[in-house]
């Protein structure tokens, strides 16, 4: 992507820590706009699979904290994401008004 572009990232329960240590940093320092969505339980497939009170639903930090394989398992080979295109929307139009902003000289404040 070249400095300038605008990258949205969506971004599955239980790994924030990762879409921000090898996205959410990285695209700053090549001069990109990142735009994050953070999924809600709701739009993930382990919503079927746990009641809505679960810690892997509401905490997934401490979920994280069992370790690699936990994580691997519940989060990484196991989770589907389903998106709320309403909510999303809101990125996709950030995004979009940042690019026409660019293009016409305006360089809006980049943040997340």
């Amino acid at each position: 992507m070249k400095p300038g572009s605008v990258f949205i990232q969506i971004i599955p329960l239980g790994t924030d820590w990762a879409s921000d240590t090898y996205f959410g940093e990285s695209s700053f320092k090549f001069g990109l706009k990142y735009v994050a969505y953070k999924i809600l339980p709701s739009e993930s497939s382990l919503s079927d699979s746990y009641e809505k009170n679960d810690p892997v639903l509401l905490d997934p930090d401490t979920v994280n904290q069992r370790g690699w394989e936990v994580t691997k398992e519940v989060y990484l080979d196991n989770q589907n994401v389903r998106l709320n295109l309403r909510r999303f929307e809101k990125r996709l139009l950030r995004a979009y008004y940042y690019t026409i902003a660019k293009k016409k000289g305006h360089f809006p404040i980049q943040s997340q």
